[in-house]
Order: structure tokens, then C-alpha cells, then sequence
């Protein structure tokens, strides 16, 4: 019997999210149900994963695709991991590597071991299935819980699981900027930038319902002395549009506004900073390629 996930494992009030704030709880839970639809349909059937999601609607397309992703990192420690990605990240997956990489990193959460594979063209991606594993503990855990279990990692494995748990953050808070900057500032001083990272990541990537980008720019300010940190997580959002080849919707376009950068800017940011890094999938390859996204969008 293929495994499926249940729509009750995104619900808000179920996980006990904040739900205050209607309609960013439904702009949010589509998402998350897009994700799990990704997964469902990728364990229907694995051979035509990419036809099924290329009838999902563009803007919930690349959540499908981390829930493929996801079902991918669970299947390949049965058929073999380089062969079951290099399957996902073909033809329509393609456009989606880092949410493929992400999702696989949602598979490590139930496993608890991160199960990562470099790909070419630029295996230092693979590093993004922290991020994703990170990501499912601040979902199905939350914060707290899943930080003292993100300390078992050390260095930058850490950082990257962190900035993982403060992308979940931006759905567990229902986007709420000062709730979400209430528990960060609770948190430990080493865990605040990447917690800012992640919440810019979620922030450009899966947005919220409004038609400007005072929610966005009201956390910028709210960031403090992390700024920099969130400035790089909505530009890695943005560049996740950008290669998807949607990027005119509501989150790439108030992100963008915000940083000052069109979506091909952003890319092109992102790109340089890879410079003699591309090709290495070492972790401090990842981290250095952060670093240098975080020095190129300074305030």
C-alpha cells in the first residue's frame, strides 16, 4: 500500500498555529496543501510525478514539488538515492531544484538522519535539505522543541537546520510580524540570524494575501541588527520563483520591492556569489555562499 498524507497534518488549529488572522491562514494552508498533494501524487505514481504536478496551478506548483521532494527522500533510501533525485529534478523539476532539495530534507524529519545528495550542475544545493529538515521539526514540533533537537547538529549543519525552523515560523504565526519577532528575540542570541533567514525565505517564497509589501517591510524593520540575515532569506525566495519562471506573483514581487532588486537581479546576485563554488558540496561551500548573498544585500 503507497503511503499518504492527510489534509489534518497541515491544518492550522490542528498543529495549534496561530489563526487569528483569516486570510493568511488560508493563503498559507493552500500551500502547505499543495505540499502534501505533491506528496500523494508523487507516491500515486512515481514514473508520472511530473505530469501530475504540471497540472497544478503555477503559484502552488513548487510546494508540490517539495512534497514530491519529500516522498522522493523516502523512496530513495530504497531504490537509491542519486538515482530517485536525478528522476525528480528532470524534466519539470528542473525548474524546482530548491524545493526538490528542501522537501527531500522534509524526509529526514520522520528518519532523522539527513539523507543528502549532490547533483550536478551544483551539488552545494544539497545543503538546502537542511533548511527542509529543519523546517518539518518547527511544523510537526515547534520552535522550541525543534531547536533542542537541531542542537544535537553542530556548526553549520546547525545553522542551516536553524534557519529551517524559522522558515516554519512564518506559518505556525499565520505571518503575524510581531509574533514572529516576539519569538525570535526569545530565542538564543546564536539562533537569531538564521531564524531571520528563514522567516525572509518563507516570507518571499510563500508570502501572505496582501496586495503590498508593508507586512514584508514591517519585518525588515523589525529584523534589527539580523536585517542583513532576513535580506538574504527573501532574495533566496525570490531566486526560487526566478528559476521556476514565476515570478510575478504577490510574494517574488513584494520581496523584490523590498530588497530593491528585480527577480532577474536577485538571481544574478545569487549566481556570482556561487563563484568557485558551484561545483563543491562541502557545507562551508554553502555557508560561504550565504555569507557572500548576505554582504551583497546589506542595508
Amino acid at each position: 500500500m503507497r503511503p499518504q498524507l492527510g489534509p489534518e497534518m497541515v491544518d492550522f488549529r490542528t498543529r495549534g498555529f496561530l489563526t487569528h488572522d483569516a486570510r493568511a491562514r488560508e493563503h498559507l494552508e493552500e500551500r502547505a496543501h499543495a505540499f502534501i498533494t505533491g506528496f500523494n501524487l508523487a507516491a500515486n505514481d512515481w514514473a508520472g510525478v511530473h505530469e501530475a504536478l504540471a497540472g497544478l496551478p503555477d503559484e502552488l506548483r513548487g510546494f508540490a514539488y517539495e512534497g514530491a521532494g519529500m516522498y522522493g527522500g523516502l523512496l530513495g533510501t530504497v531504490r537509491g538515492r542519486a538515482a530517485t533525485a536525478t528522476h525528480l529534478l528532470s524534466y519539470g523539476g528542473a525548474r524546482y531544484p530548491h524545493l526538490i532539495h528542501v522537501g527531500w530534507g522534509w524526509g529526514s524529519t520522520p528518519l532523522r538522519t539527513a539523507a543528502l545528495v549532490p547533483l550536478a550542475p551544483t551539488p552545494v544545493l544539497k545543503w538546502l535539505g537542511l533548511d527542509g529538515a529543519g523546517f518539518g521539526l518547527g511544523f510537526f514540533c515547534g520552535t522550541k522543541r525543534a531547536l533542542r533537537i537541531v542542537e544535537r547538529a553542530r556548526g553549520a549543519r546547525r545553522t542551516a537546520m536553524v534557519a529551517g525552523v524559522g522558515r516554519s515560523l512564518w506559518f505556525a504565526n499565520c505571518a503575524d510580524p510581531g509574533r514572529i519577532a516576539d519569538l525570535i528575540s526569545s530565542a538564543s542570541a546564536v539562533d537569531t540570524e538564521e531564524l531571520w533567514a528563514g522567516v525572509g525565505l518563507a516570507a518571499a517564497y510563500a508570502g501572505a494575501p496582501d496586495p503590498d509589501a508593508s507586512r514584508v517591510r514591517h519585518l525588515a524593520e523589525l529584523s534589527g541588527r539580523s536585517e542583513n540575515a532576513f535580506r538574504q532569506g527573501l532574495l533566496f525566495g525570490v531566486v526560487a520563483h526566478h528559476t521556476s519562471g514565476h515570478s510575478e506573483g504577490v510574494a517574488p514581487t513584494m520581496a523584490s520591492n523590498v530588497l530593491g532588486l528585480s527577480p532577474r537581479q536577485a538571481t544574478a546576485i545569487a549566481d556570482d556569489a556561487l563563484e568557485g563554488l558551484a561545483g563543491d558540496e562541502s557545507i562551508a561551500a554553502y555557508e560561504q555562499w550565504r555569507r557572500r548573498v548576505r554582504e551583497a544585500v546589506a542595508a
